[in-house]
């Protein structure tokens, strides 16, 4: 109910979430150390002063800011964005950026890139926020819009709320850097086809932009506050949940077979059905059933 009032804290319940989801009623465990990481920036947001949202004004609102786009084809990785000119592509700032097992920053968690591409796109968004936009002040809320071609992620940042990792993490992060630039983003879904210049921008293909409005993307200077220290212990939480939901799902089929019972029913035959091999009193059948 206090994330309502104070949306900032909502992306940080998705750890909780999971982690209370995997352990049965009544368990009394320890809190792994990537929990004890989301508490302490809890607790460290309510500290500074983030214990009420101000209600401030609208400075701007709905206007479209930046286009996103990732791409994960084996181990070629790369991000790109650039921001919306009315003037077009040739008069924005973009940039583009290969992921790199160096820099990646866990984009390889679930072994291959491709399978963790909304939480690739996700983080697009975010580069774009950090490299893209300036802190505005306390003066109001600048709302801004941005476009993907990830659907899932339109809604991710419309609730604050995932439990799938490294997806949530990214969420954390892009949050904080919200909140401390003062944006409210609006995140729309727009159609692949719609979306070429960022598509072109992901396959290192420049033709449509110009070289001196490039900004230099390193991913691992940009001053994140959250990633890096929660995804190593966040990988190990996710890890352990997969062992223990595992463990589970082995220990309740194994509790259904029983001798003579293999845990699946087995479909009947048409002949020992009841009505087949019991049917009701027929006179000239010795077998029915008789209904007193």
């Amino acid at each position: 109910f206090a994330s309502l009032a104070i949306p900032i804290l909502r992306p940080f319940l998705g750890f909780l979430y999971a982690w209370v989801a995997s352990l049965p009623l009544s368990t009394t465990a320890p809190l792994p150390i990537s929990l004890r990481l989301v508490l302490g920036f809890i607790k460290f947001l309510l500290e500074r002063g983030n214990a009420m949202c101000p209600v401030l004004p609208r400075l701007e609102a709905g206007r479209l800011l930046f286009r996103a786009d990732a791409k994960a084809e084996g181990n070629d990785v790369a991000l790109g964005g650039w921001l919306c000119h009315p003037e077009g592509p040739s008069k924005s700032l973009w940039y583009a950026v290969r992921i790199t097992p160096s820099n990646a920053l866990r984009a390889y968690w679930a072994g291959e890139a491709f399978k963790t591409i909304a939480s690739l796109e996700l983080f697009t968004t975010l580069v774009c926020i950090m490299v893209l936009t300036t802190r505005v002040g306390a003066e109001g809320v600048i709302e801004i819009s941005g476009e993907t071609d990830n659907r899932g992620n339109s809604f991710v940042v419309d609730k604050l709320m995932s439990v799938k990792f490294p997806l949530n993490v990214v969420l954390m992060e892009l949050a904080f850097q919200l909140h401390e630039r003062g944006l409210s983003l609006d995140l729309k879904w727009i159609p692949r086809d719609d979306n070429v210049e960022a598509d072109s921008l992901s396959n290192f293909c420049f033709d449509d932009f110009q070289p001196e409005n490039r900004i230099s993307v390193d991913i691992g200077n940009l001053g994140f506050a959250i990633w890096p220290s929660l995804m190593a212990e966040g990988e190990q939480m996710y890890k352990d949940l997969s062992e223990r939901k595992l463990a589970n799902r082995r220990a309740f089929h194994a509790s259904r077979i029983t001798p003579g019972n293999f845990g699946r029913k087995r479909k009947r035959s048409p002949a020992f059905r009841l009505k087949n091999a019991q049917p009701w009193y027929d006179p000239g059948n010795d077998n029915s059933r008789v209904v007193d």
